[in-house]
């Protein structure tokens, strides 16, 4: 839900801080209170039930959100955790509070707290089909069957920031290892381009947020200046996050690391990093994928989870098999949990139908649980 404050907004996947933060004695009324200021309620035909339970208030509006919109942003573009998550309970301030054995595809609007999204609510990205092909169906138990492309598994995770020691990326140890040598002959990347410029690029999710927008030539023009001279610099390069790592470089660095300093404040990268790590994924290819940090670590993706487009879904998924799953038989439907939002470089524009439309990747009925 876009939960406004002193305004009337539609009820969609992203809420306020202020609305999270409310507690309420009935967890039903932190949807219901809310539909006499919602300027979509009625379209969605969303009127307060007090005979069904929390759970099930929350899965009707997800549901009806996804029936109505013909999309995903529900899940894309939602500020609470997910499902029944350990996120939730992790963060969370009254665990008491928070309404238990959700579906991973519903936003669990009971918490108060939020995560982030990654611009999804601008239309910045457009990774999958615009609306879902599938009549909505949802099992008895809240399972969500949906269709989408297998695009790989995660292969390595980097994670690139340290709340104790506030470590950036521009440390070559946390390249991939065929990029690290400064001498290296150009690489293409699997969808196209240079393979160094796909990750630099991967790790800013290829957006600015100083205006909010996908970076244009003339940004990547620019940026590939600065990340040529950082490549080809002696060393390893300090791993201190901003201004303070000045203090460790001579005056012939001095100006390459403000020119790093003021691309990090350009694109939000410190606080970016804090929630997705750095992956590379079958196929040689790149992504950012949820991370919650050196304490959470059972909580983030895996090695082994997949990374997905979805039908109606303007940003990848990241999920994990569940009872087994199917793993790559593509006959059959697979059964995941979500795990969070995520990044391709190459994919967030289409790329994965025209893919496979060419049988360059499977598509696959999921079922979220």
């Amino acid at each position: 839900m876009d939960l406004g404050v002193m305004a009337r907004r539609p009820i969609r996947g992203s809420g306020t801080i202020s609305h999270r933060l409310t507690y309420c004695s009935d967890q039903r009324d932190k949807v219901y209170s809310y539909l006499g200021l919602a300027t979509d309620a009625q379209q969605l035909g969303i009127v307060p039930n007090y005979g069904m339970d929390a759970r099930d208030v929350f899965i009707e509006v997800a549901r009806k959100h996804i029936e109505v919109q013909g999309n995903i942003d529900i899940i894309t573009q939602s500020l609470w955790p997910l499902g029944d998550t350990a996120y939730a309970y992790y963060n969370s301030r009254e665990v008491t509070t928070i309404v238990a054995n959700l579906p991973s595809w519903v936003p669990n609007f009971s918490c108060t707290v939020g995560t982030e999204i990654m611009f999804a609510q601008r239309s910045i990205f457009s990774a999958g089909a615009e609306k879902t092909s599938l009549t909505l169906n949802i099992s008895p138990s809240g399972s969500l069957k949906i269709s989408g492309i297998r695009v790989g598994k995660i292969e390595k995770l980097t994670p690139m920031f340290d709340y104790d020691f506030r470590v950036c990326p521009w440390s070559r140890s946390l390249m991939p290892t065929d990029l690290q040598d400064r001498n290296a002959e150009p690489k293409p990347y699997p969808t196209g381009g240079d393979r160094f410029e796909a990750f630099w690029r991967t790790v800013l999710r290829d957006c600015l947020t100083i205006p909010t927008r996908r970076l244009s030539p003339k940004d990547i023009d620019r940026y590939a200046l600065i990340f040529s001279r950082w490549r080809k610099r002696d060393g390893d390069g300090p791993r201190t996050v901003g201004f303070a790592c000045s203090d460790e470089l001579d005056l012939k660095e001095h100006s390459l690391f403000m020119d790093l300093n003021k691309v990090e404040a350009e694109t939000s990268l410190r606080k970016f990093l804090q929630k997705w790590q750095f992956a590379e994924i079958e196929g040689g290819l790149f992504a950012m994928v949820p991370w919650e940090g050196q304490y959470g670590h059972e909580i983030g993706s895996k090695v082994g989870d997949l990374v997905v487009v979805v039908e109606g879904g303007k940003v990848p998924l990241v999920v994990r098999s569940v009872d087994g799953g199917t793993d790559s038989d593509s006959t059959l439907d697979e059964r995941v949990q979500i795990i969070g939002t995520g990044y391709i470089h190459g994919f967030m524009d289409g790329l994965a139908e025209e893919w496979a439309d060419k049988h360059l990747l499977d598509r696959k009925k999921f079922i979220i649980v």
